[in-house]
């Protein structure tokens, strides 16, 4: 007999899942409101992905949003590990291989933090240029 009733680790990776992807749809939102041209959503390739790429005025922004429920293990915008950074890397210089010059560009980060459910986010903090420890 099949079990109809998830598991709770499946429960919790679809609402880590879904928590994460209304977090983008939010920072989607909030970059358009002031003034950032969405070029894509969730670039990914072997070994990377970026969460959202826009156009600021004269510049190529990769964005990397970050989404938490509580901010009681910390905000969700310190939680972008080398690792992480690793893979944000290898996506912005494979995205930047159809550029014949390669263009201005900076890496950006949304911080979100839900804590009244998911309607509103009650935070949402935008890091521009931040510091990158990998070479792109």
């Amino acid at each position: 007999m099949k079990n109809i009733f998830p598991k709770k680790e499946e429960r919790a990776g679809e609402l880590s899942q879904s928590l994460g992807v209304r977090g983008e749809q939010e920072a989607a939102r909030y970059l358009t409101k002031h003034g950032f041209r969405i070029l894509e959503k969730n670039y990914r390739v072997k070994g990377g992905e970026i969460d959202i790429i826009a156009n600021d005025h004269h510049d190529l922004v990769f964005v990397e949003v970050k989404t938490r429920k509580s901010v009681a293990f910390g905000y969700p915008e310190e939680s972008v590990s080398f690792t992480k950074e690793l893979r944000i890397a290898r996506a912005i210089r494979h995205y930047l291989m159809r550029f014949r010059a390669e263009p201005a560009y900076r890496v950006d980060i949304v911080s979100i933090v839900y804590t009244r459910g998911l309607t509103l986010p009650s935070e949402v903090l935008h890091i521009p240029a931040v510091l990158m420890r990998v070479e792109i």
